[in-house]
């Protein structure tokens, strides 16, 4: 049966209104009588809201011949159907498909810009984080606990994420966007490490406050006047003291850093 010539403007038109993919003009021209009708009724179902059907039918019209204008169709297809993975590589796949004579490939991918934009501000993105300690308990949005080094589906925008262990927390923020995977790093650290540091820092106290008190206690003792008077003064005594100090800080900052 031949169709109308008007019946693909009247259409083309709706399209563009309603910013559906294009092209009945072309697929008169460029494809079977079975293939267009196929492409006619996906875009009805679509149109519809019947997106399974449509996805169906679209999908069968694909199978006889890989036209942009049907991928294009289709990819929007999958994106009111939500299958965000599927519309974004069948947008992709549109633009190395075999262009029909109008619209243009410029006009086409225009539209794939438009459809993928649309994709990242409404499909879920990932993100995956790495946790130092690699068993830190992670939760997104006050909800979890979520398992480092895994993705995790999440909405476009802003989140907060908090890493709980070791007796400690960490968060961060980080801005999902859609298709796309993020990475982030979070950590705590380990007390034990900090009474390491602690621990080492004490006994290098321990250990310059005794040198330096030997060290007082040597000039002292060496002093023209202490060491030529020949009289038992305090400038004879300090240096004793200094040494017990010294000796005494010497031994508890060694066993402060050997314990």
């Amino acid at each position: 049966m031949q169709r109308s010539p008007t019946a693909p403007r009247t259409a083309l038109a709706l399209l563009l209104a309603t910013s559906l993919t294009v092209g009945h003009a072309a697929m008169a021209q460029d494809t079977p009588d079975a293939q267009r009708d196929l492409y006619d009724r996906g875009l009805a179902a679509l149109e519809a809201g019947d997106h399974d059907r449509a996805i169906a039918l679209l999908e069968r019209a694909l199978a006889s011949g890989d036209l942009n204008v049907i991928r294009l169709s289709l990819g929007r297809a999958y994106q009111r159907a939500g299958r965000c993975d599927d519309a974004h590589a069948t947008f992709e796949a549109t633009l190395r498909a075999r262009p029909v004579t109008a619209p243009p490939p410029e006009e086409i991918a225009r539209r794939v810009a438009r459809f993928e934009a649309e994709l990242r501000a409404t499909c879920d993105g990932f993100i995956e984080i790495t946790c130092t300690p690699a068993d830190l308990q992670l939760h997104i949005d006050g909800h979890g606990p979520f398992a480092c080094d895994r993705p995790i589906p999440l909405p476009p925008g802003t989140h907060e994420v908090a890493a709980t262990g070791l007796g400690g927390r960490s968060s961060l923020r980080a801005t999902i966007e859609g298709l796309t995977t993020t990475r982030v790093a979070i950590a705590i650290a380990d007390r034990g490490d900090a009474s390491n540091a602690s621990r080492w820092l004490e006994g290098l106290l321990y250990l310059s406050g005794g040198a330096a008190a030997i060290s007082t206690g040597v000039v002292l003792d060496i002093l023209p006047d202490s060491a030529r008077n020949f009289e038992l003064d305090a400038l004879d005594l300090a240096p004793v003291g200094l040494y017990a100090i010294g000796v005494s800080a010497l031994a508890l900052g060694l066993y402060t850093l050997l314990k």
